[in-house]
Formats: structure tokens, C-alpha cells, sequence
């Protein structure tokens, strides 16, 4: 709804409140549910106004700049989604992420020290490409 009828006001007064309703559920235990959140989140980050969507990466950034909430697998399961959820945003966003190239790049830095986590790892490249290709004059 929000990638196809994004112009229209009717759905624009609702933005806020779906980024509200959504950040909660990328702790939720399923992935196949986090993975959709983020697909939702990219989506709705391209009709976001600017401060909606500063909001949003300061949303995303905030638990990366903190560590590791849940201890074990899940606290590394969870760090990989925002990893990803910022990844996807940005992506989306273009070049209004780059204001935040030096809070993401310290929080892919952080994150790709954690031994044996490929996924996670992988995870970092690739929010790294994306901030490279969308963000090139301040990367």
C-alpha cells in the first residue's frame, strides 16, 4: 500500500504510525516477520518526509550504537536485522542518509569485530556497498 498509493494524503497521515507499529517487530523471534518489516520499512522510507525519515534512522542506529540488547545468538540475530533494516532504508532513501554515514560506518565497525558470525559479517559488506553507492560524496 504504502510503495504503491504513497502520494495520496490519505496514506501519508498513517507514515509515522506504521514506522511506530514496526520497529518493535524486528525483535520478534520469527525472521521470515523481521524480514518482511525491513522489505515494509524500505517501502515506506522512500514517501517519508525528511524528518520522518531522520527519525527513522535515528530509530535504527540507536540499538547498533548501543551493543547488544539480548545475550547469544538472538543479540547477534537482532544486530544483523538492524544492520539489514538500515541497509534497506538507505538503499531506499537515496542520498538523504548522508548525514548518518559516520553513525553507520561505526556501527558496521563495531559489528564486523564479532568472531565467527559470517551472516553477520556479510550483513556489514553489504550495508557498507549500499552507503558507498548511495552515498558516494560523503563516503
Amino acid at each position: 500500500v504504502f510503495d504503491r498509493f504513497h502520494a495520496l494524503s490519505a496514506v501519508q497521515q498513517y507514515h509515522e504510525q506504521a514506522v511506530a507499529a514496526m520497529l518493535p517487530l524486528l525483535l520478534h523471534a520469527r525472521p521470515a516477520l523481521r524480514k518482511r518489516v525491513v522489505t515494509t520499512l524500505s517501502h515506506l522510507s522512500r514517501s517519508l518526509p525528511d524528518a520522518a525519515y531522520r527519525g527513522l534512522l535515528d530509530a535504527l542506529l540507536s540499538p547498533l550504537a548501543q551493543g547488544q540488547q539480548r545475550p547469544g545468538a538472538q543479540g547477534i540475530a537482532d544486530t544483523r536485522t538492524y544492520l539489514q533494516a538500515v541497509a534497506a532504508v538507505v538503499n531506499s532513501g537515496g542520498g538523504r542518509a548522508a548525514g548518518y554515514v559516520d553513525a553507520i560506518m561505526e556501527a558496521v565497525a563495531r559489528s564486523v569485530k564479532v568472531e565467527d558470525q559470517d551472516e553477520l559479517r556479510d550483513a556489514c559488506l553489504q550495508l557498507w556497498h549500499v552507503v558507498v553507492t548511495r552515498c558516494p560524496k560523503a563516503a
